[in-house]
């Protein structure tokens, strides 16, 4: 391309700080849910299973369904004309989960929300890597990945202050609004020509799905990135949706406070450990290729423990504080996770192959995660209870008697503790990953090969 069509381009620094606010934007509303989840148990008189549904599985079944058909959509048209789309849609429905008077509203009003955040990740992930050349796109989109951090550190923050003062339903259509100026925004960036970063400039068809498919499949990284980053965030959504459920049962902290230490453990915690990992294995890489596989294994097989640690805590401040450890750790495969992904295919293919790791993401993570904890912990909870029976006692009555509130802390805390050891099965499969780039590159550096 000359150097007269790269002017007319956005300034790639303006682009990613845009399409970073957009995705602060998605986790802000995604992440709400998990401060006022036990306001709106308590109105609905609900199970933890059936708040695993509401925080996790109807949102991440359609978000996980929509996202291949929405980024092949991507790979077609306009991509920030999509996102721009999607993040009005989806701050709309946000704004409609304060109307809801009953759970099955609320059900459908969050499946709609992630029907609407699904078209935004792809599309964008395609936008960096066409504005970041391949030796500089892990760092580009682990900042990038920093919005989801910052994202959940306010949702929880606000969010927890918010509910603690006009209840859950006004919290909601408060944080309805920073997606409508979000969108504004994204109309001040251009559209990159595919490819332009790589000085392959793609005008031609997208390839056919079965293409992109095929092409997946022979990426033996890729497969093992998109596996272990579906079991990893099993784990992580699963202990994220419950945490603020941790401290207010076991703890006694009021929801302000709680929304406060959640955005503290999984916001600056997780932002830390975003830029420090994508960083870390940038340089890493310049000598050994294989460290985009190493490095987050050693990274996730010491998150398991390390919740498993905090969750076992009787006192607040250190639980919160070995917690706050563990959200460093949580986040530093992200940056590797996502260059290995965009550099496994051509310009025409990245949206889908993103598209198709976030599904994996979403189905195991967000689908499965919360489901199964809640699932778990009233399992343990039930187990734990001295009277006759947890579920008519507990739950139909709003829990309010010492022995549920003790049973449910129990049960919960188990049931963490559980679902966390899940990070190390996750560490296998990118350690899997290093053997696979090594037997394509040698272990050469990337700048070497070409490969980020």
């Amino acid at each position: 391309m000359t150097a007269g069509g790269k002017a007319q381009l956005s300034n790639r620094t303006w682009v990613l700080i845009v399409l970073s606010i957009v995705y602060f934007v998605n986790f802000l509303d995604r992440s709400i849910i998990y401060v006022v989840q036990e306001q709106i148990k308590a109105d609905f008189q609900l199970t933890d299973q059936q708040v695993g549904l509401l925080g996790g599985t109807a949102f991440g079944l359609l978000y996980g369904a929509m996202g291949i058909p929405l980024a092949r959509l991507a790979e077609r048209w306009n991509r920030r004309n999509i996102v721009i789309f999607a993040v009005t849609a989806w701050s709309v429905v946000t704004g409609l989960c304060g109307f809801c008077q009953n759970y099955l509203q609320l059900l459908l009003a969050r499946a709609g929300v992630a029907i609407g955040e699904a078209g935004g990740t792809p599309p964008s992930h395609s936008i960096i890597s066409d504005y970041f050349p391949a030796n500089r796109r892990a760092t580009a989109l682990a900042l990038y990945t920093l919005a989801v951090p910052t994202g959940i550190m306010m949702g929880t923050m606000i969010g927890g202050w918010l509910a603690s003062r006009f209840g859950w339903q006004k919290t909601f259509m408060i944080l309805a609004v920073p997606g409508i100026l979000a969108a504004l925004l994204l109309t001040t960036i251009k559209e990159p020509p595919r490819g332009h970063s790589d000085a392959l400039i793609e005008d031609g068809a997208a390839p056919s799905f079965g293409e992109v498919v095929r092409h997946a499949l022979r990426e033996r990284a890729y497969v093992n990135v998109v596996i272990g980053s579906g079991i990893a965030a099993f784990a992580a959504y699963g202990v994220q949706s419950f945490t603020t459920a941790f401290l207010l049962r076991n703890f006694s902290m009021d929801l302000a406070s709680a929304g406060l230490a959640f955005g503290l453990i999984f916001g600056l915690g997780s932002g830390i450990g975003t830029v420090v990992g994508g960083i870390w294995v940038d340089r890493a890489a310049e000598r050994d290729v294989r460290m985009r596989g190493w490095l987050p294994a050693i990274f996730l097989a010491a998150t398991g423990p390390m919740f498993m640690l905090g969750y076992a805590q009787s006192n607040s401040m250190v639980a919160i504080a070995i917690l706050f450890l563990a959200g460093v750790l949580s986040f530093m495969h992200q940056g590797a996770s996502y260059g290995v992904i965009q550099n496994s295919f051509p310009p025409r293919m990245r949206a889908t192959g993103v598209a198709a790791a976030f599904m994996a993401q979403a189905l195991i993570g967000l689908g499965l995660g919360p489901l199964v904890m809640g699932m778990l912990s009233d399992h343990f909870a039930a187990a734990a209870y001295a009277g006759q029976s947890f579920s008519a006692d507990c739950v139909g009555a709003g829990g309010v008697a010492t022995a549920c509130k003790v049973a449910s802390a129990q049960g919960l805390r188990l049931a963490l503790i559980i679902v966390a050891g899940a990070f190390v099965i996750a560490a296998l499969y990118y350690w899997r990953v290093a053997a696979h780039i090594g037997r394509n590159t040698g272990g050469k550096p990337a700048a070497e090969e070409g490969i980020a």
